[in-house]
């Protein structure tokens, strides 16, 4: 569940992004292919400008005004374009997002993915006895890898959504020509 780039990409996989409320199925993604990814729903766009000055952070909008503000404050700031379809908006999103990165490929790779839901790291679950009560059963005995998120404790599988992130990375990558 990362993000693993090619030598050319330097430094990209450490940039700090903000991704205004517009983008939630894109800050889900980011995560889990290894940015970290702040995503607030219902915060003000002041709010999101502060916090791309005070942590260092790029900001990701589908929002041309505050796209403009944040360019007149000096900071870096990606602006998607609108899109019906939200399986090409995604697509269309996150080439957008990487080729302004200078990310010129994606893999899926849990060992740097981030949680979903809260942005922090995720850790690979040794006994899965530990994960009794936390998920269903039918979970436990159908799968043998787990991991779980260091801050809010949400708890993951390699099941399908592993494999539709594959699917959605080998979309993207051939966008960007990979």
């Amino acid at each position: 569940m990362s993000v693993d780039q090619g030598s050319s990409n330097g430094n990209a996989m450490h940039t700090r992004l903000v991704v205004d409320a517009m983008l939630g199925s894109i800050a889900r993604k980011l995560r889990f292919f290894g940015f970290d990814t702040l995503y607030y729903n219902g915060i003000e766009d002041s709010s999101l400008l502060d916090i791309c000055i005070k942590e260092s952070r790029v900001l990701v909008t589908m929002d041309e005004e505050l796209h403009k503000r944040a360019m007149r404050l000096g900071l870096r700031s990606i602006l998607i374009e609108k899109a019906n379809n939200k399986k090409i908006k995604d697509i269309n999103t996150m080439e957008t997002i990487l080729r302004a990165l200078g990310v010129s490929y994606i893999e899926f790779n849990v060992n740097y993915s981030r949680c979903s839901l809260c942005n922090s790291s995720i850790e690979c679950v040794n006994d899965k006895c530990n994960l009794k009560g936390l998920i269903h059963n039918n979970i436990l005995n159908l799968y043998e890898r787990f991991y779980i998120c260091k801050g809010c404790r949400k708890v993951y599988w390699e099941g399908s959504h592993v494999k539709r992130l594959r699917e959605f990375a080998k979309e993207v990558n051939a966008r960007l020509g990979i």
